[in-house]
């Protein structure tokens, strides 16, 4: 069983979509869904880029607040 409803078994990037949403950095849609093939914009990119600096460097948990 997948975590989101859209990313089966074969998704080329399922390993790597279930390593981000293990470590807090992705959660997908409300809808329950990850839409792998849609295209991120800028304020997304930067937010998954910027949640793994911190996630991976043990920064505090707030650090991002202030520029939300």
């Amino acid at each position: 069983m997948s975590i989101f409803a859209d990313v089966d078994s074969d998704e080329t990037y399922k390993t790597g979509i279930e390593f981000l949403y293990s470590e807090g950095i992705v959660n997908g849609y409300p809808d329950g869904t990850y839409q792998p093939q849609r295209t991120l914009n800028r304020a997304e990119m930067i937010k998954i880029i910027a949640e793994s600096k911190a996630t991976l460097n043990d920064l505090p948990s707030n650090t991002f607040t202030s520029y939300a």
